[in-house]
C-alpha cells in the first residue's frame, strides 16, 4: 500500500505544474497550494483529495502547506471552470475532478467554460470501466440502438444541465 501511494504520488509531481517547466524547479517554500475538489465532502473524490492534500507538500520544494477545499455544484463543473479559468498558473493551483466531467464540452453543455485539451490529467487514483446497462426487455440490443432511440438515463447526482439531446435526455 504504501509503494502504490509513492507511486502516485511520484506520477502526480511529475505533472502538478500547468505552466511551461522553468529552468529551475519552482520554488513552493511559504505557499499555500489549493486542491479544489469537485465534490462534496464525505464521498470518494473528497476522501482521494484529502489523502493528497495531507501528503503531497513534503514532495514539493519547499514543502508548501496543500490546502483542500470542497466545490462541488453543476456535476462537479465549478470546480473544472475554476481550474481552467480564475486558478493560478503557477501551480499553486490543482483540483480533484471526476473524469467524466471532462467530457461535458464534448457533449455540448455550454455550461463548461474550459477545454479538457488544454489541462494537465495528472493522475487518477483509481481504474474503473464505466458501464451503460439496459434492461432485456427494452429495445436496446446494440450501441447503435441507444444513438438511434431516445434512453433515459440516471445518475448518482441532480443534474442542471442539459444533455446533448442526440443520444440521451432528460425528462
Amino acid at each position: 500500500m504504501r509503494l502504490v501511494f509513492k507511486s502516485v504520488l511520484a506520477a502526480f509531481l511529475a505533472m502538478a505544474s500547468s505552466a511551461p517547466s522553468p529552468a529551475q524547479p519552482i520554488d513552493f517554500t511559504g505557499q499555500k497550494i489549493t486542491l479544489a475538489i469537485a465534490t462534496p465532502s464525505g464521498g470518494g473524490y473528497d476522501l482521494y483529495g484529502r489523502l493528497v492534500a495531507r501528503h503531497l507538500g513534503r514532495f514539493l520544494p519547499g514543502n508548501p502547506t496543500i490546502v483542500p477545499q470542497n466545490m462541488p455544484g453543476a456535476g462537479s463543473l465549478i470546480a473544472a471552470n475554476w481550474l481552467a479559468n480564475v486558478a493560478p498558473r503557477d501551480g499553486t493551483g490543482l483540483a480533484t475532478v471526476p473524469s467524466a466531467t471532462l467530457f461535458e464540452n464534448l457533449l455540448g453543455n455550454t455550461s463548461a467554460r474550459f477545454d479538457a485539451r488544454k489541462l494537465n490529467w495528472l493522475v487518477s487514483l483509481n481504474d474503473y470501466t464505466a458501464v451503460a446497462a439496459a434492461w432485456h426487455e427494452t429495445p436496446f440490443v446494440t450501441a447503435s440502438d441507444m444513438l438511434s432511440k431516445e434512453f433515459l438515463l440516471g445518475s448518482n447526482a441532480p443534474r442542471q444541465t442539459q444533455l446533448c439531446g442526440r443520444c440521451c435526455s432528460m425528462r
